[in-house]
């Protein structure tokens, strides 16, 4: 017994070091983006941002504490993605255990969790995806051992966990609607339905100073948003992206596809037979909120993989019976482990690498992480006093400004001459999101007619255009395109530099052409 208990500790201990490795591996080698600045300045200030991003406040306040002590840089800010995302590696081992009594089903578990492209893809971003999928985690941990042991201790602790799963993310509704269904579904877990209902009413009662923002995020989201109504491929994208992540190829989705249905299938089927209760657990946990979010993107869009790893770890613990109790031979085990490395190492070493080979609606939300610190001391290195900087995509703004206060002897940002400057019409969300900014502050909409006088009245010498895309595409977007066309009319291009998908161009006033 000693023996087997030393050897699982062994396994564990060797899955955990992989996974912990994988996360820290380059951490900071790419520079931050639009979103993780974003969650910096949240945390810098989190009641000016509270609105701004539309999640919930409970990643920001760790991340305020974490930075305030530890700085702000992106291996820093990112470090805290890390802690959590390893820390689920070990949560999925005991949450694997406890289902299925089977500490072969834990492990098999975290191993998956460890390698998941997916969760490692997001286990390195300043952002609060690791620390969402923990608290649900914990949640569902303490819902099983609260209907299971029917203690008192394990509802409190139920109760705070999902009242922290709450304030990490929305999507954790569809969760409480799992819950229910559990409850519902096992007859001997009915019982427990009043303790749930306690719970769930503290759990309401905690989330109400909050309500307010919920229903203004919900509602702008509502009316103006970026992702589109999702479709039966949506599914098939998910499931491809849940087993091998975004930066697979089409051959190894296919590949992966197949291995990862059949040991579904195979985990699915023994669960059936021995660990009924079980299965209904986490096909609930898992499937029932995928299809929740699914179901109500069709009238709020809010289907989006990165949201939905929230339930990966469910569906992780499925394939890892597949596994560990889907055949009995050492052998075969070992073997089906090994092929679930070698399907996934190819898309791990794409991450790495940076290269995301399949169709981009694979990937919906993602963003390639551009050079911004090159970019911007480019700029730096050149700029002269009264230069205007303007910004033809958002994905470029709070990330040159954040690059360029990094060194604290540099010149300060010039806020006044810089701007997101928006012309295209045909782009909705953020034709919105300025008309949004211009009702809550009209002196914005002066702002914004002063840039282009300034641009047609020649008062600029010069102005340094900054031009990206959100997706990997290496061209213009079409705000670009018109910007450009009114700086033609006035200046020329002198400089053009590209830093991997940020275009910098100087322009500089033409010479008036004199009339005979």
């Amino acid at each position: 017994m000693r023996k087997h208990r030393d050897r699982t500790a062994f396994l564990l201990s060797v899955i955990l070091s992989a996974g912990l490795i994988l996360r820290l591996y380059q951490l900071a080698a790419r520079d931050l983006w639009f979103d993780e600045v974003c969650s910096i300045y949240k945390a810098r200030d989190l009641i000016t941002y509270l609105a701004v991003d539309m999640t919930p406040p409970l990643y920001y306040v760790f991340l305020s504490f974490w930075t305030h002590i530890f700085g702000d840089s992106a291996f820093q800010a990112r470090l805290i993605s890390v802690i959590f995302g390893t820390a689920s590696i070990v949560l999925l081992y005991k949450l694997g255990k406890l289902l299925f009594k089977n500490k072969e089903v834990g492990l098999a578990s975290a191993l998956i969790l460890a390698i998941s492209p997916i969760h490692l893809w997001y286990s390195q971003e300043a952002r609060g995806y690791t620390f969402a999928v923990f608290a649900v985690m914990l949640t569902a941990y303490f819902f099983i051992q609260a209907v299971e042991e029917k203690k008192k201790i394990y509802w409190i602790a139920f109760t705070a966990a999902s009242t922290a799963s709450l304030y990490s993310s929305y999507y954790y509704l569809p969760v409480i609607l799992s819950e229910m269904a559990i409850l519902l579904l096992i007859k001997r877990y009915r019982v427990a339905i009043k303790h749930w209902l306690i719970s769930l009413v503290i759990t309401g009662a905690a989330f109400l100073p909050f309500l307010g923002v919920f229903f203004y995020h919900l509602k702008s989201v509502k009316n103006n948003f970026w992702i589109d109504p999702p479709t039966i491929k949506s599914l098939f994208f998910s499931f491809g992206n849940f087993n091998v992540g975004y930066n697979a190829s089409e051959i190894t989705y296919a590949l992966s596809a197949l291995f990862f249905l059949g040991l579904f299938l195979l985990g699915a089927s023994q669960a059936a037979k021995k660990h009924k209760n079980s299965l209904v657990i986490l096909l609930s946990l898992w499937l029932l909120p995928v299809l929740a979010v699914f179901v109500v993107s069709k009238v709020i869009p809010i289907y989006i993989d990165r949201h939905l790893i929230l339930y990966l770890p469910f569906y992780a613990v499925v394939i890892a019976s597949g596994i560990a109790l889907g055949v009995r031979k050492r052998r075969v085990k070992i073997m089906l482990v090994l092929l679930l490395v070698i399907l996934t190492l190819p898309a791990l070493g794409n991450y790495f690498s940076g290269l995301m080979p399949a169709a981009a609606d694979r990937y919906t939300g993602t963003y390639i992480k551009k050079p911004f610190g090159p970019a911007v001391n480019y700029v730096k290195m050149n700029y002269q006093k009264d230069d205007a900087i303007i910004h033809t995509n958002h994905a470029t703004t709070v990330t040159f400004e954040y690059y360029w206060s990094r060194d604290s002897l540099a010149p300060t940002y010039p806020f006044a001459a810089s701007h997101f400057f928006m012309l295209a019409e045909n782009d909705k969300y953020w034709q919105g999101v300025v008309q949004e900014r211009f009702a809550h502050c009209p002196a914005e909409i002066n702002k914004e007619l002063e840039i282009e006088r300034n641009i047609r009245s020649r008062k600029f010498k010069r102005i340094w255009l900054i031009s990206s895309t959100w997706n990997r595409a290496q061209g213009e977007d079409e705000n670009s395109t018109e910007v450009k066309k009114i700086l033609a009319k006035n200046y020329k291009a002198i400089i053009f530099k590209e830093f991997d998908g940020i275009f910098v161009t100087l322009w500089v006033l033409a010479r008036p052409v004199l009339k005979s």
